[in-house]
């Protein structure tokens, strides 16, 4: 039988280090560094730029009804995908952002502490060899965030009994692995401050909020739920006890690395308006690595779905006696599941809310308060998302905004009115940039305005069309490209192939939780009465952006410095 490999590694058999982890950002267009080596050019402040652009003083909602299951999905695929870690110790590189004279929130003359990205060495040498950024885990859609993208934490995580992972029995059904005082676990992000009560994953960022958390509990619940089936009723098992394990556990990954694939090309990319050209079968030639492009700039478009809440309700629709649940309160706070219900009041909640919409304005709590409220001195407690992004791709020399449309076959705009149809958005950009070429990307992006049936932008659609067709059409392990499929069956004669081509999220919920009243897209709201959320409700949301997009990775290591070192998901 042929499965994947923990790293990625050997999917293509002429290219064998495609998708596997430490393999570098791709770059769609020119890399951007002032000495066209590695140094960051220079452009308006990025916290300026934050102040005049993306304040966000009222909610504005998904006009769509895009629930929150959509920005929580981008997360959880987020993590299966990319992650690249910051520098750190005496020799890293800071480019700390100044605070204006005039900021409305921190002193003048304090910094937004930025550490540079980790980058391959072996790049930023000359003018032909510009720095590059790199991916620490698989760029495949293979549910390496369950699984783990290496032996040593996949192995960890399984029970090696009848193929199943390791839970924790709780009274509301099975949760995540806890650490408890095993030496040998694997690393979590901010595990000192969680202690025995740190779940485990296969991805170090699972416990950045209770609805992220969650859903890896949902897919570990499902491949548990796919092992008890294919011990029932697949007949070619081996007898061998240990390959009988190893068999049914693989089996199970494979679907549900399949699963996690429809559910965000048949449901999550159409629900953000994103049009794929069909599926023709795999190509070889097609190289899958994640573009910088991607990954410091168009999948950071849920850094301005998020609300400051969760919903969390009871099977019949009323708030539960713990809801709405602020996200800071959630936030790295494993007993948020465990002492609150467990997962089910979180998934009914998140159908239920619609989120923000994909805008250039991001709500203050995510600018001002990112790790705490703002303070005096040299080093600012408090932080600034929008900024960090900006500043970010500064790190990753993104080209500017018109190259990268100009580089992905659009046409290049000649005037600021050409991007959005908002005249204050217009005034907005006129008063930092001098012209439209020297837009950082990230910003253009979210500017433009919102497609027809669609809650993203041109460039930005452009941006995952590219990406994403890139890892489907690459992909020798693609599920519609997989033959087992159509081999195996999962109870009642249903073919695998057959069950995957009607599979819905909501499926998933219903098959694992004690949910039966959900909506069958659940990407979606399908209630006027959803709740708004009221931003500006003086409630401590400041650590809600990690519940959005945020890599943080060993970074956390350093909880006790965590003033000094700003992080955004790089």
């Amino acid at each position: 039988m042929n499965f994947r490999t923990f790293d990625g590694s050997n999917n293509n058999l002429d290219h064998p280090q495609y998708g596997g982890t430490g393999e570098n950002l791709l770059r769609l267009a020119p890399a951007n560094y002032e000495d066209g080596i590695s140094e960051l050019v220079d452009g308006p402040n990025a916290r300026f730029i934050s102040n005049t652009v993306f304040n966000q003083s009222e909610s504005i909602l998904n006009p769509r009804n895009l629930s929150d299951y959509t920005w929580l999905w981008g997360q959880f695929l987020d993590h299966d995908i990319t992650l690249s870690e910051l520098q750190s110790g005496p020799t890293a590189e800071t480019i700390s952002i100044p605070i204006p004279n005039d900021d409305p929130v921190f002193v003048k003359g304090s910094l937004i502490p930025v550490t540079r990205s980790l980058f391959d060495e072996n790049t930023g040498t000359d003018l032909t060899n510009p720095r590059h950024q790199f991916n620490e885990i698989t760029a495949w859609i293979d549910g390496s965030n369950v699984y783990g993208s290496d032996q040593e934490r996949a192995d960890f995580l399984r029970s090696f009994d009848g193929g199943k992972l390791k839970v924790t029995a709780h009274s509301t059904g099975d949760l995540l692995l806890t650490r408890g005082d095993d030496e040998d676990a694997p690393h979590m992000a901010m595990e000192e401050a969680m202690g025995a009560n740190t779940f485990l994953a296969g991805d170090v960022r699972a416990n950045e909020n209770s609805a992220l958390t969650s859903i890896h509990t949902l897919f570990v619940r499902e491949h548990n739920r796919i092992a008890e089936i294919i011990e029932a009723t697949h007949t070619d098992l081996p007898l061998d006890p240990i390959a009988r394990d190893e068999e049914i556990y693989q089996r199970a990954r494979k679907i549900v690395g399949a699963q996690i694939q429809k559910i965000t090309y048949d449901e999550f990319l159409p629900a953000l308006g994103v049009t794929l050209d069909p599926y023709t079968g795999y190509d070889s030639t097609v190289n899958p690595n994640i573009s910088t492009e991607f990954s410091t700039a168009g999948f950071r478009l849920g850094h301005t779905m998020v609300s400051p809440t969760l919903q969390h309700l009871n099977e019949d629709g009323s708030s539960t006696e713990f809801g709405p649940l602020n996200l800071s309160e959630v936030f790295f706070r494993p007993d948020s599941i465990t002492e609150k219900g467990g997962i089910d009041p979180i998934l009914r909640g998140l159908a239920s809310q619609v989120q923000q919409k994909t805008d250039a304005k991001v709500i203050d709590d995510l600018r001002n308060q990112l790790f705490g409220p703002p303070s005096e001195g040299p080093v600012v407690n408090g932080t600034d998302l929008a900024a960090l992004n900006i500043q970010r791709g500064r790190d990753h020399g993104l080209a500017r905004y018109n190259d990268v449309r100009e580089a992905l076959g659009l046409p290049r705009k000649d005037n600021f009115s050409d991007i959005s149809s908002d005249p204050e958005l217009v005034a907005s950009l006129e008063a930092v940039y001098s012209n439209v070429d020297e837009i950082d990307l990230w910003v253009g992006m979210l500017a433009e305005d919102n497609l027809q049936n669609s809650s993203i932008g041109e460039l930005n659609e452009a941006i995952l069309e590219d990406q994403f067709e890139r890892l489907r059409d690459g992909d020798r392990f693609w599920y519609e490209n997989d033959t087992h499929f159509a081999e195996w069956e999962l109870g009642d004669g249903v073919l695998v192939s057959d069950w995957l081509g009607g599979l819905q999220l909501s499926d998933i919920i219903k098959s694992n939780t004690g949910i039966e009243n959900i909506s069958e897209n659940v990407f979606f709201v399908s209630t006027s009465t959803t709740p708004v959320p009221n931003i500006n409700d003086g409630g401590p949301t400041s650590l809600i952006i990690l519940a959005s997009f945020l890599m943080i990775g060993r970074l956390w290591k350093m909880l006790p410095t965590i003033n000094r070192q700003s992080s955004d998901r790089s």
